[in-house]
């Protein structure tokens, strides 16, 4: 059975309620709503969820959904997440392929009672004993596993503060500590030992630091549907529900030490929520079909594949993808193992090291992206002919790139399905972090990786597959580990253009692949600077003289100065001057200089 009634009807309207269900999985016998390989992941950030749920109990309209039928046997990824593995069905009728709108149902999902064992990981509440924000029919907070307690009151975007943080966790382990007292009073057993435990995301609310009356939005729908949206029967439920929270640590109700007048402006607001909920389940949205050919991957010699076009069209009237976005998208649709790289080494623990995963260093699309790179780094290998090297690639030179005969089969999908990636990441991470045995150990700490860009951590991959950092058991030998670790701290401190110090690197490593033996970190150090894609280091001492800058006491004994070991270039003032600069950064709370001093 076809989701359109035939092959000319191009849009079927559907009540918003029934898109939520079958998004949900509420109603998987009548549809099921999948993610074609080309989509990405959720990034709305809390305001934007607040506001467009406020836009729904309002009555307006949010606009039309992209949706394509998918084909038996068709791949795809769940769109509720409830796995990570790409799904290869069989013929299921009608299984949806949302195309445009991912963003605005999953943030609607947030919200909506979902299947029984449904995992989730945020949480809308509706704060009744809190004034709205101006234009807001009431005040709705964001709660996320990572941000248990939620976000700034006013600043939805903005994480608690440190102070803010720590009230709310001793807050809840004193009122889970009560709990515990009290249970063990009625006979029973505490479920855990609270002193120490974490806050747990399905028993926190969010924080206001004031008297809170908040609900789960997704609770209140239930009690919507499970009244039957009887709306006189689900306000007092809903009343009932709020004068039965207590103040955290007490067991005196709320409820019961507000003014009479804020008592009348809850019950107001309860019936705003109502009218709002009434709205939402008579609201309809439109379904747009998109033709099937669109997600045709063949790839053309002169024309690009009609999803690329499809992107373009999205691109130019809804939410535009950047090059990077559209490259991912493009190979998660050709390559669906690309999906399980990203999601697997995302995911994987590496043995020896302190760092969790490469999530520290890249994201899903930077991840994405230096695979590509890397694999085009081993095709041009020893070519006379070289595809250009795709650090920073445009959508026209991806298509140049993958429409080469087996780039894509023949060398970029071993890259993926053989552990390499893995494993230079592997050796990437035992080269550059912190080792605790060594008090001296010039290797970054965790909290710094994030902060190496992207350019960067290509140049350390690359290192690692053309074996420069070892194999994969064998430790790195401390003369290499020392100067990729100079290199890296070169880079932090005194790189101005990343994105061609990079490439330069991509291209002394080429050169030198025959030999390895050689100190590559400072081969790739000469080349940026003398290609000007660097600063050459300056001492303090020279930067004093040359600006008549006065100091206290022996500068000799100042922390790193032996590492400012280089000569002055007395004909580029102007250098010294930018290095001056970039070394200080008046204008920024980020100074490269201290990072460079600590190891």
């Amino acid at each position: 059975m076809n989701f359109f009634t035939s092959p000319k009807n191009s849009i079927r309207v559907a009540t918003l309620p029934e898109w939520l269900d079958w998004a949900s999985g509420n109603l998987p016998n009548d549809c099921t709503v999948e993610l074609p390989m080309i989509q990405r992941g959720f990034v709305w950030k809390p305001l934007q969820i607040i506001e467009l749920w406020d836009t729904l109990l309002q009555g307006l309209p949010i606009g039309a959904l992209l949706v394509t039928e998918l084909q038996a046997g068709a791949k795809s990824v769940p769109l509720m997440q409830q796995q990570n593995d790409v799904q290869q069905h069989p013929k299921v009728s009608p299984r949806l392929g949302l195309v445009d709108g991912q963003q605005r149902t999953l943030a609607m999902l947030a919200g909506w009672p979902l299947p029984l064992g449904t995992p989730y990981s945020l949480r809308i509440w509706v704060d009744f004993a809190d004034t709205p924000r101006s234009g807001d029919m009431l005040r709705l907070r964001i709660t996320t596993r990572n941000q248990p307690f939620g976000f700034g009151r006013d600043t939805p975007n903005t994480k608690l503060s440190l102070t803010e943080r720590r009230k709310a966790q001793d807050e809840w382990r004193q009122e889970q500590e009560k709990q515990a007292t009290r249970a063990a009073e009625r006979g029973a057993s505490a479920a855990s030992d609270s002193t120490n435990a974490l806050a747990n995301f399905d028993q926190t609310r969010p924080y206001s630091g004031k008297s809170s009356l908040a609900l789960d939005l997704r609770d209140l729908l239930h009690l919507w549907h499970k009244g039957k949206g009887q709306p006189e029967k689900w306000k007092e439920e809903v009343l009932r529900l709020l004068k039965d929270i207590a103040t955290l640590g007490s067991e005196a109700k709320i409820w019961d030490s507000l003014k009479s007048q804020d008592q009348d402006l809850i019950a107001q607001r309860i019936d705003t929520l109502a009218t709002g909920l009434g709205r939402l389940h008579s609201a309809e949205v439109p379904l747009v079909r998109v033709d099937g050919r669109l997600f045709d991957t063949a790839i053309d010699d002169t024309t690009e594949p009609p999803l690329a076009l499809l992107f373009k069209r999205i691109g130019s009237n809804f939410t535009k993808l950047s090059d990077e976005d559209y490259v991912y998208a493009i190979l998660k649709q050709l390559l669906p193992e690309v999906h399980h790289m990203v999601n697997a080494l995302h995911g994987h623990r590496f043995a020896g090291t302190r760092s969790p995963s490469v999530a520290s260093l890249l994201t899903p699309t930077d991840l994405a992206m230096s695979a590509l790179r890397l694999a085009t780094a081993e095709w041009n290998s020893g070519k006379e002919r070289k595809s250009a090297d795709p650090e920073n690639p445009t959508k026209e030179e991806f298509h140049r790139l993958i429409r080469q005969e087996e780039f894509l089969k023949g060398t970029f999908l071993p890259l993926l399905t053989e552990q390499k990636m893995q494993q230079w990441f592997g050796r990437v991470l035992r080269c550059i972090e912190y080792r605790e045995n060594d008090g001296a150990d010039a290797g970054l700490p965790r909290h710094a990786l994030p902060h190496l860009s992207r350019p960067l951590v290509q140049v350390l991959l690359r290192l690692a597959q053309i074996d420069y950092l070892g194999d994969a058991e064998a430790e790195i030998d401390s003369t290499r580990r020392s100067d990729v670790l100079r290199l890296v701290l070169y880079w932090w401190l005194c790189v101005t253009d990343q994105h061609k110090a990079s490439r330069i690197a991509y291209q002394v490593m080429e050169e030198s692949r025959s030999d390895t033996t050689l100190d590559l970190g400072r081969q790739i150090k000469d080349a940026i600077v003398k290609e000007s894609a660097s600063l050459e280091l300056q001492s303090p001492e020279i930067i004093f003289k040359r600006f008549g800058l006065k100091h206290s006491g022996n500068v000799e004994k100042v922390l790193g100065w032996s590492r400012f070991a280089a000569k002055p270039n007395d004909d580029a003032d102007h250098r010294l001057c930018e290095f001056w600069c970039r070394w200080w950064r008046p204008w920024s709370y980020q100074h490269p200089i201290l990072l460079w001093l600590q190891r």
